[in-house]
């Protein structure tokens, strides 16, 4: 049995704000809390291996 990777509904639930705060904290956009950034992506974190692309904090290219 494969366990599914989490999704930003996931990590936002566990972070405790809306995805639209998750999305928000993992690309870096203002208009959000330090307190409210830094869980979401303490959250994101715990398994970075795990973690789709769409939940991966991006660089510049």
């Amino acid at each position: 049995m494969t366990k599914q990777r989490p999704t930003l509904a996931d990590v936002a639930r566990v972070a405790g704000v809306s995805r639209a705060t998750a999305s928000r904290a993992i690309n870096g956009a203002y208009g959000i809390s330090a307190e409210s950034r830094d869980r979401v992506r303490a959250v994101a974190a715990r398994r970075p291996g795990r973690l789709p692309t769409s939940l991966t904090v991006r660089g510049s290219s």
